[in-house]
């Protein structure tokens, strides 16, 4: 298990069966099997996120229908390669 804290915000967790986000008012848990894609997204207040520290994670619920997070997190394309690694995915 592998965890990585993002400032204040949150945590990132790597288990065995799935990746982990607990933040502020957000928890969530995505089986690596259920994740699909990764791309880098930009982060910010308003209408035009601006930070470009974002990963957009895309992934298929328990019920089949296609969804996507946003997670703020440093050095992202390091976290973005452990991820595509662990679910088994190509980045693009």
């Amino acid at each position: 298990r592998y965890s990585w804290t993002i400032g204040t915000r949150g945590h990132l967790y790597f288990t065995e069966r799935s990746f982990i986000f607990h933040g502020g008012f957000d928890s969530i848990a995505i089986p690596y099997s259920s994740i699909k894609n990764i791309k880098k997204c930009c982060i910010g207040r308003g209408v035009f996120p601006f930070l470009p520290i974002g990963m957009m994670v895309y992934y298929e619920d328990e019920n089949g229908k296609q969804k996507k997070v946003r997670i703020s997190v440093m050095k992202r394309a390091i976290w973005m390669q452990e991820l595509a690694d662990k679910a088994g995915i190509t980045l693009q």
